[in-house]
């Protein structure tokens, strides 16, 4: 005797929960009818780069992709978010009895990388001989792979490696040259920013010291 919770689950119905008295020793025979689910199919998210975040009708899933989602039949409004990415918005349309896969290239918010070159001139020595320090600020979070300093109305150059060097925005990268000449230097920078796609990058920079 009692009162016992029951759950009935079939595939393609809803999950029901139904509530049974019975007296001692009572036996009883039960009917259920159990509702059919609407015909669903199978809905798979992907993006490059992974991980955005995937509305469904403008509500969070709190689901990210790469996902798949079993809905019931119809289009359905996609919109996938993720931090320095434009908000990418979609079509997507579950089938009866099919796996639809849907694929999203996302583009980033960051602007090209550019760099703001200041410099200080250094007296040193008896002769009061002027050392140069170029300094380098970013304006967005990079890895620094290489500075190349070339020469004013010269074929010289110099190499400065910073070994995959992660600056933070407003943090400075400085090089420097012993001897203070006037005219045209020129800047080879290669490196790689840290937010958004991670794309690599090559700056050719010219500045002027009179």
């Amino acid at each position: 005797s009692g009162t016992y919770s029951v759950n009935i689950t079939e595939e393609g119905f809803v999950d029901t929960t139904i509530v049974i008295n019975l007296a001692k020793d009572e036996k009883k025979i039960v009917t259920v009818e159990l509702k059919e689910l609407p015909p669903s199919g199978k809905v798979k998210i992907n993006s490059d780069p992974e991980g955005a975040t995937i509305f469904l009708q403008g509500n969070n899933t709190q689901y990210q992709t790469p996902h798949t989602f079993d809905l019931p039949i119809g289009p359905y409004l996609v919109t996938l978010k993720l931090n320095e990415f434009i908000d990418t918005a979609f079509i997507a349309n579950s089938i009866k009895n099919n796996e639809m896969e849907y694929s999203a290239y996302l583009i980033d918010t960051l602007p090209n990388v550019n760099t703001e070159i200041t410099h200080e001139e250094i007296s040193s020595g008896v002769f009061q001989k002027k050392q140069i320090n170029f300094y380098f600020n970013f304006n967005q979070n990079i890895q620094l792979d290489e500075i190349i300093l070339y020469l004013p109305l010269s074929s010289e150059k110099h190499t400065f490696s910073f070994d995959s060097l992660q600056l933070q925005k407003g943090v400075l990268a400085q090089v420097n040259y012993p001897t203070k000449i006037n005219g045209i230097w020129r800047f080879e920078i290669i490196g790689k920013k840290l937010g958004g796609r991670k794309e690599n990058f090559n700056l050719n920079l010219q500045y002027t010291i009179k």
